[in-house]
């Protein structure tokens, strides 16, 4: 018993670490406004557990090498686990750190009859990530800040220690911004990673908005655009567009006469979630919505799409998502933002 409340502990140690971090948090004003305690009071996540089904699509591939196929994905199911970790809190610095873990898998309906070598490659094999990312904020004067999230993660089939560099995959992104006033922060940067599948680095702009006592909108454009509705303290709604994507390293004869190739693949998500408290600091998240393939091929590393030995065309599916998470406590959060 003593073990456990021990644990419990530390655990409402770090919740209270962490609502101090650059999150949400960052967008609310100093001194909080009482007509947006609501909107102010949606607390930052430290830990997250998330399942994905995306079912029933159907896929056509196409191969100069190997020649065209088509085939109906039952199931492709993604798992992921987050954990964000505090390690400097200063009245103008804040550093954290996160770790992930990431697994998906593909199953095909009648793969036998498909008789393809990607499908038959990817039939209910693991694709695995697991990363490390930073999240940094350093405020300046008037009002200015600098955001920075860098990080890598490990994609691939296998990983191994022999030759491992070829699992590592960076991402970087840098933010200038300043607090226009105390519900809205407005901010231009860079962005580098694999959302596109291949490694690509884009401009960004980032505008956060607090409409009124329970919307708020966040734009991180082209990348993310999300607007938040919290009718109630317990009750969070939120519709969410946004690019995602990876690149996995993949070896040991995925294709005949190939030992080492990578598959890329991004997509457009929109997800509309409820999210719901059920214990104070435990909440549930359900979410529906549509993804839009924007690449999804296998190429030798380092090679783009039109390098592709297999590429597929644009495809459709639909997914539903549920997610557990732990947030701060509510009297801990309200009283270390002073709402």
């Amino acid at each position: 018993m003593q073990s456990r409340l021990f644990i419990l502990a530390i655990i409402l140690q770090l919740a209270l670490f962490t609502a101090t971090l650059a999150q949400l948090p960052d967008t609310l004003p100093e001194h909080p406004i009482p007509t947006l305690k609501v909107i102010q009071s949606i607390r930052p996540v430290f830990l997250e557990f998330e399942y994905a089904g995306i079912r029933d699509y159907g896929i056509q591939s196409i191969s100069d090498e190997l020649g065209n196929s088509r085939a109906e994905v039952k199931n492709n199911r993604r798992l992921r686990f987050k954990l964000n970790i505090p390690l400097v809190l200063q009245d103008s610095l804040r550093l954290a750190m996160g770790l992930s873990y990431e697994h998906e898998q593909f199953r095909f309906e009648d793969i036998q009859q498909a008789n393809y070598p990607l499908y038959e490659r990817l039939e209910d094999k693991s694709l695995r990530s697991m990363g490390v990312r930073f999240y940094l904020k350093k405020d300046l004067d008037n009002g200015r800040f600098l955001k920075s999230r860098f990080g890598v993660d490990l994609n691939g089939d296998r990983i191994r220690t022999i030759g491992f560099s070829r699992f590592f995959k960076g991402n970087v992104s840098l933010l200038y911004g300043r607090q226009k006033n105390p519900t809205t922060e407005i901010g231009y940067g860079i962005y580098a990673g694999y959302d596109l599948g291949i490694f690509s680095a884009f401009p960004v702009f980032n505008y956060t908005k607090i409409l009124s006592d329970q919307w708020m909108l966040e734009l991180l454009l082209p990348k993310s655009a999300r607007i938040i509705h919290t009718p109630s303290e317990r009750v969070q709604l939120n519709a969410l567009l946004e690019v995602s994507g990876a690149s996995y390293h993949m070896q040991d004869e995925v294709l005949p006469g190939f030992n080492s190739l990578e598959l890329r693949k991004s997509e457009l998500r929109f997800l509309l979630s409820m999210n719901r408290e059920i214990y104070d600091f435990i909440w549930a998240s359900v979410s529906l919505g549509a993804i839009r393939n924007i690449n999804f091929f296998v190429s030798e590393p380092r090679k783009l799409r039109r390098d592709a030995i297999i590429y597929a065309e644009p495809f459709f599916a639909y997914t539903v998502e549920f997610r557990l998470y732990l947030v701060p406590p509510r009297k801990m959060f309200n009283k270390a933002t002073g709402l």
